[in-house]
């Protein structure tokens, strides 16, 4: 949702002496700020400068093609050396909420000379990313020029947003709801645009094509051309078939590669896991068996037994030779030490020092049970795998030898058709035939995908047009404010839904969203062609104030509004009727820049009326003395002279 905008503050246009041969400075404030002068003098010309300096590219309205170098040769009578030297430049000073922007744009180039944002300097890349997200859509510096062009600028041809279905629903979106929704319909909608642009223009082919095979079969029909036709047939089926079957080989078969990949990485690890698990229980079991035999050795002394507990756990005498070998007699006295030593171990006794000791126990070792358990674990997990890829590489075996199978079988197939071809050449009727298959597929596909984008964008949709819902009493309310300020007629905004949406001519997809529609004395307007050029101009005007009023009301936010010429349309009795209008918007604290031809005598001093008399000056600026006029209208210079003194005259008006 946008949070701010801008709220333009001052302007300046220097080397532009064509037209402005003193250069221009300008202070704006929130109100009526007018633009004054006669035909040629570079009204027009001043608020697209403004714009292209805020937005880098020209903002006109769609009915208009301005060319790329709008500014050149408009602005100066210079060479183009001189005109390097000192180009004509554009600075705008502008406020977005509590931040104050100030750019310098070359009006030939376009490029940025000097930005800044709180003091601080910017660069081009800088300054486009910190304008959008001081406005509140942080990224998406093409948007602000979309809607300054279709919402903020109601030029002197303009679009007209009243009658603009997806247009409303983009810029509401925008401007009211949730900034990445309003993105992704944008690409929803764009791609549900684009297949179904394809489908339409391919079926339109297609149809030219089935008219011209059926004047061709009309005049070349006979038995042997059907017969050569059907065996044609039949082996372009079997061969596209066989296609169909070669890519979902080919497809099972790298799945299922990738698959064995996969595994393989997974048992190197698993195997990696359970060695260093293998380990952890044979190092658990070897402390386990020490400590039994230990205990065992102690509960039933024998002489190796003893022997073993002293070489494990004291003298370790394997570091010498044994007493008893190649001794004659030590055997027996052995014999005796080793059955008195275990009759004292029996007895529970040391045979070291004979103190007595309390008789062991083998342990229960829990540290064991856990490495067992997770070595079977592991062993199982591994075990489960293998299996599985023992699965994939047999399936792996079986594809290849389907797949070499299938390619062969394609081979002799493809061959058999290109030799029916050769011997039987396609006729003319044959070729358009396979022409229109193919495009008829290519249609289907096309809208497969189209309505796969469809489905998506309206659940999208279901949400926004809920939220849209909402608002829309508050938009017909404000537009019902505005419109009768303006027509002497019942002014109101249906909103209708997607069946009740007017259709144009020709096939195309649905709206895919509801929209708002003016109604004017009890009368839906579906089209603007049911109203004269004032009243589809003013009740455009009136939408677009509707729109920012309930943004407004939302945020609290302020705009700058550019309207050029807006009496330029109506009568003299309808005069007063434009002025108020627009000081009734400017009222809420919004900056308005309007540019009039001081054509009549009512209209400028009644819209610049809201103003203290002795401000109104200030507020205009005036081309017929600023800019460069023209002889017939310093000629009418009294004339112009005696509207501007009425300005200052005219009683204030809230």
């Amino acid at each position: 949702m946008i949070e701010n905008w801008i709220a333009a503050k001052r302007v300046i246009v220097t080397g532009a002496e064509r037209l402005y041969p003193d250069g221009i400075d300008w202070n704006l404030s929130p109100g009526v700020n007018a633009i004054i002068g006669g035909t040629g003098l570079g009204k027009t010309t001043l608020v697209y400068a403004l714009q292209f300096a805020i937005f880098g590219k020209m903002i006109v309205d769609s009915a208009e093609r301005v060319e790329k170098e709008f500014f050149r040769n408009r602005l100066t009578n210079r060479d183009e050396s001189e005109t390097k030297k000192a180009p004509p430049l554009v600075t705008v000073e502008f406020d977005v909420g509590p931040k104050k922007f100030t750019v310098k744009r070359n009006l030939l180039s376009g490029a940025i000379v000097s930005a800044r944002c709180n003091e601080k300097p910017l660069n081009q890349k800088g300054y486009e990313a910190a304008l959008p997200q001081a406005i509140g859509i942080d990224g998406d510096f093409a948007s602000l020029s979309r809607l300054q062009g279709n919402l903020f600028f109601f030029g002197e041809s303009r679009r007209l947003l009243a009658w603009e279905n997806r247009l409303q629903h983009e810029l509401a979106n925008l401007l009211l709801a949730d900034h990445e929704t309003y993105r992704r319909l944008e690409h929803l909608w764009g791609q549900v645009e684009s297949a179904d642009s394809f489908a339409r223009n391919i079926s339109s082919q297609a149809s030219r094509l089935e008219k011209d095979l059926e004047q061709l079969t009309a005049k070349n029909s006979n038995v042997l051309q059907l017969e050569q036709l059907s065996k044609s047939q039949q082996l372009s089926q079997e061969r596209e078939q066989m296609e169909l079957r070669v890519n979902s080989l080919s497809k099972k078969l790298a799945n299922d590669e990738k698959l064995s990949k996969a595994q393989g990485d997974h048992i190197s690890i698993l195997q990696n896991r359970f060695h260093e698990e293998l380990a952890s229980l044979e190092d658990a079991i070897e402390s386990q068996w020490d400590d039994n035999f230990l205990a065992t050795a102690i509960t039933s002394p024998t002489a190796g037994s003893i022997r073993h507990s002293l070489e494990k756990f004291y003298l370790d005498p394997r570091a010498r030779g044994c007493p008893c070998c190649g001794r004659p007699g030590m055997e027996a006295h052995l014999a005796k030490i080793a059955i008195t030593a275990a009759k004292d171990a029996q007895k529970g006794s040391c045979i070291i020092c004979n103190k007595d000791i309390a008789e062991p126990k083998p342990k229960k070792s829990e540290g064991l049970k856990n490495a067992q358990k997770s070595t079977d674990i592991k062993a199982d997990q591994l075990q489960k795998l293998l299996f599985e890829r023992e699965q994939t590489l047999s399936r792996i075996n079986e594809y290849k030898t389907a797949l070499s199978i299938s390619l062969q079988q394609l081979a002799v197939i493809s061959s058999a058709e290109l030799k029916h071809a050769r011997e039987n050449p396609i006729s003319d009727g044959e070729n358009l035939r396979v022409a229109i298959s193919q495009m008829r597929k290519r249609e289907r596909q096309a809208r497969v995908e189209r309505d796969r984008h469809l489905l998506q964008l309206n659940e999208e949709l279901a949400s926004t047009n809920e939220g849209l819902d909402r608002k829309k009493s508050l938009i017909a309310t404000a537009f019902k404010k505005y419109a009768t300020l303006y027509l002497d007629e019942s002014c109101d905004v249906k909103f209708l839904n997607e069946t009740e949406l007017p259709r144009k001519r020709g096939p195309q997809i649905k709206a895919p969203h509801a929209a708002f529609f003016p109604v004017i004395s009890g009368q839906t307007r579906p089209s603007a062609q049911a109203l004269s050029d004032a009243q589809r101009s003013f009740v455009d005007l009136a939408f677009r104030m509707a729109m920012i009023d309930v943004w407004h009301q939302e945020t609290d936010g302020t705009i700058t509004m550019i309207i050029e010429t807006p009496e330029g349309a109506v009568d003299i009795a309808y005069m007063e009727r434009v002025a108020s209008m627009i000081r009734k918007f400017s009222a809420q604290g919004h900056t308005l820049i309007i540019t009039t031809n001081l054509n009549n005598e009512i209209f400028l001093p009644h819209v610049m009326a809201r103003r203290p008399s002795d401000e109104r000056d200030k507020h205009i600026l005036n081309l017929l003395e600023k800019g460069n006029p023209r002889p017939v209208q310093r000629k009418n210079k009294p004339y112009f002279d005696r509207i501007l003194a009425s300005v200052k005259t005219t009683p204030r008006t809230r």
